[in-house]
C-alpha cells in the first residue's frame, strides 16, 4: 500500500502527464491548421475560390481540434437570476460536444444581450472544454401599467418586455411619462423605509408630480406629493406619522402639496373605492378635514 508521500507524487505525475497530452494535442492542432491553411491557400491563389477556401479551412480546423479533445463539456454561467438556463444555451447556440473553436463568441454575446433581463454580458473560452459566461442582469424597481398592459421597469426607467410573474410585490406606477421619472420616485420613497413598505402604487399627475397610494391600490390612502421638493414632503409625512400617528386614522387622502398647509380626508366607509385621481381638493390655512371623523 502506498504511503501519503507516494500518493502525492503519483498524483503530481498523473497531472503532469495530462498537461503533456494537452500540449501535444494543441501542437497537433496548430500543425494541422497551418498545413490546411497552406494547402488551401495555394488553391485560393490559383482558383480565387475564397469563400470555399475559408469554409473548408474552418471545417478542417474544427475537425482537427475536435479530434484533439477540444470540445465543449460545460458552460459556466455567473450572475444568472431571472434568465433561464435554457434561454441562455439557446441564445448562445451551443451544445455539449461541439468543437470549442466553432463557438461564435461575438454572436453569442449579442444574442444574450437581446434577452429581456440581461443588461450586459462577457463570454470567454477556457480551454480545453469550458465556456465562461458572466452576466449582469437588469434590476426591477416597479411595474408600469400602460393601456391595460404591465411591464417591469429597471433602474434606468426602461420597460422590460417580459412577464411580471414573481414581481407583484413591486409598486405599480401609472402614467405615460411614469417610466422616465420612476427611478427618482423610488429613490424618494426609499428615504423612508417604513412608508416604502406600505407603498402599493403611484400615479403621475399632469406630467408634473406624483400621487402615492399606501396600503391598498383601491382602498388605500392617497398621498399627494408636490411638484417641488417631494423628498421633503415625504419626510414630513414620515414625521407626522411618527409623532402623531397620522396614518393610523381612517384616511383616504393626505395632501402635502403646500409646505405650510395640510389637507386630509377621512372616511369610515372602508368598503368603497376611495382613490380618484380627478379629485380637486381645495386647501385652506391650517388643516382641512373633509368627510366624517369616525
Amino acid at each position: 500500500m502506498l504511503n501519503l508521500k507516494e500518493k502525492i507524487v503519483a498524483k503530481i505525475e498523473a497531472n503532469q502527464e495530462k498537461i503533456k497530452k494537452f500540449r501535444f494535442r494543441s501542437l497537433c492542432v496548430l500543425v494541422f491548421s497551418l498545413a490546411a491553411l497552406s494547402t488551401y491557400g495555394v488553391t485560393y491563389l490559383l482558383t480565387g475560390a475564397g469563400e470555399r477556401f475559408i469554409s473548408q479551412v474552418k471545417a478542417d480546423t474544427q475537425k482537427i481540434t475536435s479530434d484533439a479533445g477540444l470540445t465543449l463539456a460545460e458552460v459556466f454561467v455567473k450572475g444568472r437570476n431571472r434568465t433561464s438556463k435554457n434561454d441562455i444555451l439557446k441564445a448562445m447556440a451551443v451544445k455539449k460536444g461541439m468543437p470549442m473553436i466553432a463557438i461564435d463568441l461575438e454572436n453569442a454575446r449579442k444574442n444574450l444581450e437581446a434577452l429581456p433581463w440581461i443588461e450586459s454580458v462577457s463570454i470567454e473560452r477556457r480551454m480545453p472544454n469550458l465556456v465562461h459566461v458572466n452576466i449582469i442582469e437588469k434590476q426591477p424597481i416597479a411595474i408600469w401599467q400602460q393601456r391595460g398592459k404591465y411591464f417591469p421597469l429597471d433602474t434606468n426607467g426602461k420597460a422590460v418586455k417580459t412577464l411580471i410573474k414573481g414581481l407583484e410585490n413591486l409598486p405599480l406606477v401609472v402614467g405615460k411619462d411614469a417610466p422616465e421619472f420612476t427611478p427618482e420616485l423610488i429613490s424618494i420613497l426609499s428615504s423612508q423605509p417604513n412608508l416604502l413598505k406600505r407603498t402599493k402604487a403611484a400615479v403621475r399627475v399632469g406630467n408634473r408630480r406624483w400621487d402615492v397610494i399606501l396600503d391598498d391600490v383601491d382602498k388605500g390612502i392617497s398621498i399627494s406629493l408636490p411638484e417641488n421638493n417631494p423628498l421633503g414632503a415625504w419626510a414630513r409625512l414620515a414625521q407626522l406619522e411618527k409623532n402623531h400617528g397620522l396614518l393610523k386614522r381612517k384616511l383616504t387622502m393626505v395632501d402635502l402639496r403646500l409646505p405650510d398647509k395640510l389637507t386630509v380626508r377621512l372616511d369610515d366607509k372602508r368598503g368603497k373605492s376611495i382613490y380618484d385621481p380627478r379629485r380637486n381638493i381645495k386647501i385652506r390655512p391650517g388643516i382641512e378635514v373633509n368627510g366624517r371623523d369616525a
